[in-house]
């Protein structure tokens, strides 16, 4: 599945996308070769990758903390935050800011591949505690996460 997308604040992520995306509309991303929805609502922007700021004492999931136009912003790897293999913050990657604007938090994905309408379930409950549920996009299965549980905590 390939959809068309730049990098630009989410009301643009798509062209072809009609004007004020559905509330079931999923910003479709990769990470660790696998699919993963956020709603579009939760996303604030994507970006391209940047340099990162160390964070100290933070978990490994937590790459850095980039600013954001005066905003610091901690960034995640997706993929190792989900138990998987983290990869080097290459700039072929892209960071989806998402979250409260005033408090957002960015996750480093390998691909943003679109916004999608988000299909049926395709499995029955959460498969995570960061997964609200599954779905079908087109033929893929898509675990839409739930955004407020990837954030770092105040013991992170």
């Amino acid at each position: 599945m390939h959809l068309p997308v730049q990098s630009t604040p989410a009301s643009g992520l798509s062209p072809d996308a009609p004007v004020g995306p559905g509330v079931d509309d999923l910003v479709v991303v990769r990470a660790g070769g696998h699919a993963y929805g956020i709603p579009v609502a939760a996303v604030v922007e994507v970006t391209r990758m940047v340099a990162l700021a160390p964070l100290p004492a933070a978990p490994p999931w937590v790459v850095g903390v980039v600013d954001l136009r005066g905003t610091p912003v901690p960034v995640i790897d997706l993929a190792a935050r989900l138990g998987r293999a983290a990869r080097a913050p290459v700039l072929e990657r892209r960071i989806v800011v998402m979250g409260d604007p005033a408090d957002p938090v960015g996750i480093v994905v390998d691909e943003v591949s679109g916004v999608a309408p988000a299909g049926p379930p395709a499995v029955g409950g959460p498969t995570s505690p960061l997964v609200r549920r599954a779905v079908r996009v087109g033929s893929e299965i898509v675990m839409v996460l739930d955004e407020s549980a990837l954030r770092p905590g105040p013991d992170a």
